[in-house]
């Protein structure tokens, strides 16, 4: 993934958490996270490239309601 272009993020909903799915390839890299055009977060992805966020926080819960409501999930490499 090349730096500061915006890729489409695969979300997954466990129990449990929330996990934003960069792909393997990018374990270990820091990503800022996006609802449409706005700026959510700043993360390290885990060793399987993954963003993970407990769920019944309010992070978990707008990331939730974002993609229930149609918006798209992105990230951009830093």
């Amino acid at each position: 993934m090349a730096l500061n272009k915006r890729v489409e993020v695969e979300v997954v909903e466990t129990n449990k958490q929330i996990i934003l799915d960069m792909g393997k390839r990018n374990d270990g890299e820091n990503f800022d996270v996006y609802i449409d055009e706005e700026y959510l977060l700043t993360a390290t992805t885990s060793k399987k490239g993954e963003i993970k966020i407990k769920k019944g926080i309010e992070l978990s819960d707008m990331i939730l309601d974002s993609v229930d409501a149609g918006a798209v999930i992105s990230a951009i490499k830093k």
